[in-house]
């Protein structure tokens, strides 16, 4: 960036980072680092309100610009969606899955058979968490007697993501901190019922439409998932609210339209 910066360049830095603000709340090095990008950058986009408050304390003037998806890729979700419940992203403890875990055991516990899912799918490998951290937690599943009905698939191409969150029809995430999720604007494009916790942009992304659990609150995530296994209308209901949701504030088009007028802000004219 200091060599574009020399050469008389614009420089724009784009954070999809959703850790920006425990980082910088926990390192003293990650703050004097931050404080030195955004002065020397032109621009630091961001795409949670969490981001916006550690570039504001690192002295920064942030831009919002929420992630997006290409909703089309998504085939129109059918008229009845079954109880699978479906997980993508990386396989490691910060992500809930030890959560999840524990609130399965839970409804394997009720009276109410109906309460446990019929399937639940994890989708991911650890290899951005590290060395055996998708190990670690398969095996607690396996462990707790969970596979079957627990699946872990591994990383899959696009196009199976796709096929997986098509056939469930409520999607997880007991994320411990996020920005703004991929994954779950994927699960809305296809239909799902979001269940998940109140981290980074989630909350704002939602707006109403999904379930919220507190982080760290196992009781709380197998009460939610429990209201959609067994209650067929609210499980449809929701995943077609989130499928209006993202088609009309989080699709490609929406997204190029705002990135065009950040760099048109930054003097760029094409």
């Amino acid at each position: 960036m200091a060599v574009s910066k020399f050469a008389g360049a614009k420089a724009l830095v784009h954070a999809h980072s959703g850790r920006m603000h425990t980082a910088a709340a926990s390192s003293a090095a990650y703050r004097i680092g931050l404080r030195v990008l955004v002065r020397l950058a032109d621009g630091v986009v961001v795409v949670s309100r969490d981001g916006e408050d550690a570039v504001r304390a690192a002295g920064g003037d942030p831009i919002l610009l929420e992630n997006a998806v290409d909703t089309e890729a998504f085939a129109a979700p059918p008229s009845e969606r079954g109880s699978t419940v479906v997980f993508v992203g990386t396989v490691c403890e910060r992500k809930g899955l030890d959560d999840l875990r524990r609130a399965l055991e839970l409804l394997r516990d009720r009276d109410d058979p109906r309460a446990m899912p019929s399937e639940v799918v994890v989708v991911g490998d650890g290899r951005q968490e590290g060395p055996g951290a998708f190990e670690r937690v398969r095996d607690r599943y396996l462990a707790s007697g969970l596979i079957p009905p627990v699946r872990f698939t591994g990383a899959l191409d696009p196009d199976d993501v796709r096929k997986e969150l098509g056939a469930a029809g409520v999607f997880c995430l007991p994320s411990h901190w996020e920005g703004l999720p991929i994954s779950m604007l994927e699960a809305m494009a296809a239909g799902c019922a979001v269940v998940a916790t109140p981290v980074g942009q989630i909350e704002a992304t939602l707006d109403g439409h999904g379930i919220l659990v507190a982080p760290h609150d196992p009781a709380g995530l197998a009460d939610a998932i429990a209201s959609l296994t067994t209650d067929a209308e609210l499980r449809t209901r929701l995943g077609e609210e989130a499928g209006r949701r993202v088609r009309e504030r989080f699709g490609l088009e929406t997204f190029r339209e705002r990135l065009r007028g950040i760099y048109a802000g930054l003097g760029y004219s094409r």
